[in-house]
C-alpha cells in the first residue's frame, strides 16, 4: 500500500499538468495580424506554479531577436517594421519541473492599415476574442472605408494600407502624403462618377495588386501635382474617361493591364503629362473611343519597355504625341487602328529613341511616324503600314531620322505608299538609312525616288557595309 501511495505521488505533477488549461489567458489569436504592441498574459494555474514565455521575433529585415517573461510579456516590433512573432510557453510546478510547450503565432504589422466594410464576411478577419483588445486599423480591427484610413494615417503617420474586399469609395479622395494602397486577393476599387485621387503637391501615392474599376466620368481618374509620385504595380483597370493627368510629377506603370473607353467625339488623352515623368513597363494599355489618343506629353519624358499599346478609334486612332520632350522605347509594341486616320507616334521638338519594337498602323490612310524638328532613332524595328487612301511609315519635318535595320512593310491599295515623304528636309545623312528592308512600298523618300531607285538611293544614303534591301 505505500509501495502504491509513494508512486502516486511520483506521478502527482504529471497528473497536474495533464489537468492544466491552455495557459494564455490575454493575447491575439492563433494565426491573426495585429499591429501591437501585443500583451500576452497567462494562468500558472495552482500556487507555487509559474509561466515561463519565449518569444521568438522575426523582423522583416532579417534581424531576430528572442525575448522573454514570467507569467505576462510585452511583445512589439522593435524595430518598428512586420514582424513574425513565435511564443513558447512552459509551466513549471513547485518541484521544477517542466511542462511541455504551449505555442502561439501571430504577425506585427505596426505600419499597415487595413479596411473592410464588412470584416466578419472577410476571409482573414480573425476569430473574435473577448479578452483581446483590438487595435484600431489592424488586421483584427479594420477601418470600414479607405477615407477614415487615409485620415487616420495621416494623424499616426503611417504608409501603408491594404484592402481585402470590395471598397466603394465615398467621394474624391486627396493625397497630400505618402500612401501605398494594396490589395490582399480580389480585392477592388470601385470609383464612383466625378470621383477618383487628387495628389497635392510632393505627395506619393501607390496602388498595387488591386483591380479597380470606374463605369462613368470624363475628369481623369487620378491628376497628380507638381513633384508628386504615383506607382500603378501589378494592377488591372478597367476605366471609363482618362487615366491619368500630370503637371510636373513622376509617375510609373509596371506589370499592370489597362483598358480605358472614352465616351465622347472629343480628342481628349487618356494620359497626358506637362513636365513630367512616366515610366511604362511590362505593361499592356488597351484605349477605344470616337478620336481616339493615348499620351500627350508636353515637356518632360515618356518611357516605354516590354509592353503593348492598343489605341482603337472609331474616326481617327494616335498612340503616342510627344513635344518639347524625350521618347526612350525598346521591345514596346504600338498600334493604331481606325476607320479614317491612324497614326503612331507625333514628336515634335522632342528626341526620340525606339529600338527593338514593333509600329504597326491599320486605316484608311495611316502614318506610322510624325517628326517635326525630332532627332530620332529606330533601331531593329518592325514596322507594319496598311492603308488604303494613302499611307507612309513616316512624314519628316526638319531633321531626318536614322533608320538602321529595320524592317518596313506596306499592304494596301494605295496607288502611293512611300516609306519617307517631306520635302522641306534637308534628307538622311550618309550613313543613317542603313540595313533596312523595305517591302510594298512604291517610293522611299517622296517622288524624286521610287522604290527601284532603291541602288541609288544607297548609295547617296546607306553605309556600304549595309545596304538596304527590297526583295521584289
Amino acid at each position: 500500500m505505500r509501495a502504491l501511495c509513494f508512486s502516486f505521488l511520483l506521478l502527482l505533477p504529471v497528473l497536474l499538468f495533464a489537468q492544466l488549461p491552455f495557459p494564455f489567458t490575454q493575447g491575439p489569436p492563433e494565426g491573426s495580424w495585429t499591429r501591437g504592441p501585443v500583451l500576452l498574459r497567462t494562468d500558472p494555474g495552482p500556487e507555487g506554479q509559474r509561466v515561463f514565455l519565449r518569444a521568438r521575433l522575426l523582423h522583416e529585415s532579417g534581424m531576430e531577436l528572442m525575448i522573454y517573461g514570467e507569467d505576462s510579456l510585452e511583445i512589439r516590433s522593435l524595430l518598428g517594421e512586420y514582424t513574425e512573432v513565435l511564443v513558447e510557453a512552459r509551466i513549471e510546478d513547485p518541484w521544477g519541473s517542466l511542462s511541455e510547450p504551449s505555442y502561439l503565432s501571430f504577425t506585427i504589422d505596426p505600419n499597415t492599415l487595413y479596411v473592410a466594410p464588412y470584416p466578419q464576411g472577410n476571409a482573414w478577419y480573425p476569430p473574435a476574442s473577448a479578452v483581446y483588445p483590438s487595435h484600431k486599423g489592424g488586421r483584427d480591427a479594420p477601418f470600414p472605408s479607405l477615407e477614415e484610413a487615409l485620415l487616420y494615417a495621416a494623424q499616426e503617420d503611417l504608409t501603408h494600407i491594404w484592402i481585402g474586399v470590395e471598397i466603394p469609395l465615398e467621394g474624391p479622395l486627396v493625397i497630400d502624403q505618402k500612401i501605398i494602397i494594396s490589395g490582399l486577393g480580389g480585392a477592388a476599387l470601385l470609383i464612383p462618377p466625378g470621383s477618383g485621387f487628387l495628389l497635392s503637391p510632393g505627395a506619393s501615392l501607390g496602388l498595387q495588386n488591386l483591380r479597380i474599376e470606374r463605369l462613368e466620368g470624363l475628369a481623369p481618374l487620378i491628376v497628380a501635382g507638381p513633384e508628386s509620385e504615383l506607382h500603378i504595380r501589378d494592377t488591372d483597370m478597367y476605366i471609363v474617361g482618362p487615366l491619368l493627368l500630370m503637371e510636373g510629377g513622376q509617375g510609373e506603370i509596371r506589370n499592370s493591364r489597362i483598358q480605358i473607353l472614352l465616351p465622347t467625339e472629343l480628342e481628349i488623352p487618356a494620359i497626358s503629362g506637362t513636365k513630367s515623368s512616366l515610366d511604362i513597363r511590362g505593361s499592356q494599355i488597351q484605349l477605344e473611343g470616337f478620336h481616339s489618343l493615348l499620351v500627350d506629353l508636353q515637356g518632360g519624358s515618356l518611357f516605354g519597355g516590354d509592353s503593348i499599346f492598343y489605341v482603337l478609334g472609331r474616326r481617327s486612332a494616335s498612340v503616342l504625341s510627344i513635344k518639347d520632350g524625350r521618347g526612350d522605347f525598346s521591345n514596346l509594341l504600338i498600334s493604331a487602328a481606325a476607320q479614317d486616320f491612324a497614326g503612331a507616334l507625333r514628336a515634335q521638338d522632342s528626341e526620340i529613341l525606339y529600338s527593338d519594337g514593333i509600329i504597326e498602323v491599320f486605316g484608311l490612310e495611316t502614318e506610322a511616324l510624325f517628326l517635326d524638328q525630332s532627332p530620332a532613332l529606330f533601331a531593329g524595328t518592325l514596322f507594319e503600314v496598311a492603308g488604303d487612301l494613302g499611307a507612309r511609315a513616316a512624314r519628316v519635318q526638319g531633321i531626318f531620322p536614322r533608320f538602321l535595320d529595320c524592317r518596313l512593310f506596306y499592304s494596301g491599295s494605295a496607288p502611293r505608299a512611300e516609306v519617307f515623304t517631306g520635302q522641306d528636309s534637308p534628307g538622311p545623312a550618309l550613313g543613317s538609312i542603313s540595313g533596312n528592308r523595305f517591302s510594298g512600298f512604291t517610293h522611299l523618300w517622296d517622288s524624286p525616288w521610287p522604290l527601284s531607285e532603291l541602288a541609288q538611293f544607297n548609295q547617296a544614303y546607306a553605309d556600304p557595309q549595309r545596304p538596304n534591301e527590297a526583295p521584289w
